[in-house]
């Protein structure tokens, strides 16, 4: 008899599924002001998205092996596509800063590319506090999950969920 326990490093399909529907949510989100007002707030999908990615990467560092390259894992899955986000971005708003609403400074670009906050004006000429480019703030806050639940690997992993 096969064992689909979660604990053979199976995926959980269900939950992917969720997290991709939550993925979509915060898609439509974020578009929403090319699509007109929405009758239904789906900013609230990023709290499901960020539930289920910590759970299924609680899970996936279960074993020991899977735990040693965490950050380096997660890494190299982010950082090429982000980081040619970023400089192509900085180099688009030094010769078109009316298109993306300001013109970047090598120090936004440092501050971008390491995840660092800042706050800079929008297109609209108010302030937020957003990389170069905007979408990936959302990533500074998964950067910042990363530290913290490399700091809580240190706990075994029974009791860091509980954190």
């Amino acid at each position: 008899m096969k064992d689909n326990s979660i604990s053979q490093g199976r995926r959980i399909d269900s939950l992917q599924f969720l997290r991709f529907a939550g993925a979509m949510c915060i898609t439509v989100y974020h578009f929403s002001g090319i699509w007109g007002s929405l009758k239904f707030d789906f900013s609230r999908a990023v709290y499901l998205f960020y539930m289920i990615s910590g759970f299924v990467v609680m899970l996936s560092t279960k074993k020991e092996e899977k735990k040693k390259y965490f950050l380096t894992r997660r890494l190299i899955k982010v950082l090429p596509l982000y980081w040619g986000l970023t400089l192509a971005t900085f180099t688009f708003g030094q010769f078109f800063p009316d298109f993306i609403g300001y013109k970047p400074t090598a120090l936004q670009l440092v501050k971008s590319l390491f995840f660092i906050p800042y706050m800079r004006a929008n297109a609209k000429g108010s302030f937020a506090i957003r990389p170069i480019v905007g979408l990936g703030h959302t990533l500074q806050l998964e950067m910042l999950f990363y530290l913290l639940f490399l700091v809580s690997m240190r706990i075994s992993h029974r009791r860091r969920g509980q954190i």
